[in-house]
């Protein structure tokens, strides 16, 4: 539904004659994530989601290779996760944004956590402006911000979303990583997802996301 509504909204916006040129070239981004999120994310869903079970219907590659066949861990409930959008001025531009709008996209659609709560930042959470996401939600960003670069904000936010009672799995932030760390090592998985090769980050995990 999701990508049918963004289709649908280029289309229209091409009969009208509105849709400025190569932007055809961003709807597909958007349309085809670079990143198979329920892979990436699929360790940490298994440590931390409610409702853990076993199946046979995809046994563990871990022992397949020993001609063992044993039941994988799946589960039926995703926990809430937190997904930090770098809105800062080096990321202000239609190309990033439809870099975020396609890979938190695809995790809010396809992996329908719990509660997916999204941020968006630069030196600051834009707190005024959280949206949440629940499973079914269409999800339509509204991404705020253009200032320098922080990390800093993100987990004193995410411990007060904590303290509200929420269970916080995974931290997945979409930034080119070049901003101000947390001192302190945040005690939550934290995904770091950028477009810039050869990113590092003072702790958590670096994904790099390529065409």
């Amino acid at each position: 539904d999701w990508n049918q509504s963004v289709v649908a909204a280029a289309m229209a916006a091409m009969k009208a004659g509105d849709l400025p040129a190569g932007i055809d070239k961003l709807v597909e981004r958007i349309k085809n994530p670079a990143v198979d999120w329920k892979a990436v994310l699929r360790r940490w869903i298994q440590q931390s989601a409610k409702n853990v079970d076993y199946t046979w219907r995809q046994p563990s590659r871990r022992y397949i290779a020993s001609g063992m066949y044993l039941p994988s861990i799946f589960s039926e409930s995703f926990p809430p996760f937190v997904l930090a959008w770098d809105t800062s001025g080096s990321r202000d531009s239609q190309e990033c944004y439809a870099l975020e709008a396609g890979e938190f996209g695809a995790i809010v659609q396809e992996l329908q956590p719990e509660l997916a709560f999204v941020g968006y930042f630069d030196t600051q959470i834009y707190r005024d402006k959280v949206q949440e996401f629940r499973p079914g939600d269409i999800p339509l960003f509204e991404p705020v911000g253009g200032g320098g670069t922080s990390f800093v904000d993100i987990f004193a936010w995410v411990n007060e979303l904590r303290d509200a009672g929420n269970a916080i799995a995974a931290v997945i932030v979409l930034t080119d990583l070049e901003g101000t760390f947390p001192s302190v090592v945040p005690d939550v998985p934290v995904l770091w997802a950028t477009d810039k090769q050869g990113a590092t980050a003072p702790f958590g995990e670096v994904l790099e996301i390529r065409e």
